[in-house]
């Protein structure tokens, strides 16, 4: 439980900080959360920024023009 914690908190800190950088990663799952070291089991890294985008407007639309709001 408390490396889940551990995980949770640096995964929030990771997109808080891509937030306040203006972009929207969009491709959020376990495939994309990689440990850092075999070390460590809460040290992680977040990869495949492939669907992320740039937000430049201060409330912009994280929907693709592929995927409409009725998916979801």
């Amino acid at each position: 439980e408390h490396e889940a914690r551990a995980v949770a908190a640096q995964l929030v800190d990771v997109l808080g900080f891509l937030h306040a950088q203006s972009v929207a990663f969009r491709d959020l799952k376990p495939e994309n959360i990689l440990l850092e070291s075999r070390a460590s089991d809460v040290d992680i890294k977040l990869i495949d920024l492939g669907f992320a985008c740039e937000c430049k407007k201060p409330r912009c639309s994280y929907l693709s023009k592929s995927q409409s709001p009725e998916r979801f």
